[in-house]
Order: C-alpha cells, then structure tokens, then sequence
C-alpha cells in the first residue's frame, strides 16, 4: 500500500528565510505526523513564485499559490515576529491566508502562518541538524558556535549576527 502524499509550499521574506524554513518546515511536518504513527509521503517544499508589478502582499501570495495550487496541501506563510507577534499574523499572515482560502478554497488545501517570535534566523540557530544539511557540515552544535540549549536563541540580541 503507497502511503497518502502531503504537498508543501512556503512563501517566505527572503532567499535566507527560504534556505531555513524549507529544511525546518519539512523536518517539523515529519515529526509531527511520525509522532502519531500515521506513514505520509511528503513532497518537497514548493516555493511560491510571485507575479511581477503586484505591490499588496496578500496579492502576491495567492497569486504565487494559484500559479502551483495542484502541487500542496499545506501553505506556509512565513513572516518575522520582530517583537510584535500578534501585529505580524494580523498585518502580514491574515490577510494572504484569508486570500488564499478564498481564491482556492480550503477542501484539499489550508494555509497557515510562520511567525517566530524573533527573526528566521533564531529558528536556524536552534536547530543545528538543519544548519549542518544546509552547509554539508558535519560539526557539532558547539563547532557551529550554536547555543546550548533551543531557549537561549530566543534571548540573543541579534540573531542574525550571531548566524
């Protein structure tokens, strides 16, 4: 029996957040659904390409969604907390989320939010499996300079620094 088959897709800020997310997103899924013992097929993750002259975020997302919609099942919106988590998903989630559901419906697909409560790069540093698969490196978190322990990274003063 072939397992069900899960269709990812992400749109993310930027090149950076793409290269980390991809890998996070698809670790995360993974576990979740191992987790509960239940065997999916999970596809790669499938980046939104985002029409050309089109300003409104929201636009950009379900026109990037439209353009792949028969290849996911889960759409992830990626946006930075930057200190004001609540502020991120209703000005910057919410609407491409409402947008998408709207255009495409919701009866084989949903969309949901990504909104560390720091930069992506808080994420990166708290998980050193998805860093060293990145850089085809085999050193140990301590090699990388990656704090000890996943609640440190939340407390770091610039992430993307210290990245």
């Amino acid at each position: 029996m072939i397992p069900p088959y899960l269709g990812l897709a992400l749109y993310a800020e930027g090149e950076t957040d793409h290269r980390f997310l991809d890998v996070l997103i698809r670790r995360s899924v993974e576990e979740l659904l191992s987790r509960r013992g239940l065997s999916v097929t999970i596809g790669e993750m499938q980046r939104l390409t985002v029409p050309r002259g089109v300003s409104r975020r929201d636009e950009r997302i379900v026109g990037g969604a439209r353009g792949i919609q028969g290849a996911f099942h889960l759409l992830f919106i990626h946006a930075d907390g930057g200190g004001d988590r609540e502020g991120a998903i209703a000005d910057r989630v919410e609407p491409g989320r409402q947008a998408v559901e709207d255009e495409l419906g919701t009866s084989s697909r949903r969309a949901l939010g990504v909104v560390p409560v720091r930069e992506t790069e808080a994420w990166a540093l708290a998980d050193g499996e998805a860093i060293r698969a990145v850089l085809s490196t085999s050193k140990s978190d301590a090699g990388l300079g990656l704090p000890a322990r996943r609640a440190e990274v939340e407390t770091l003063d610039d992430p993307k620094a210290t990245l």
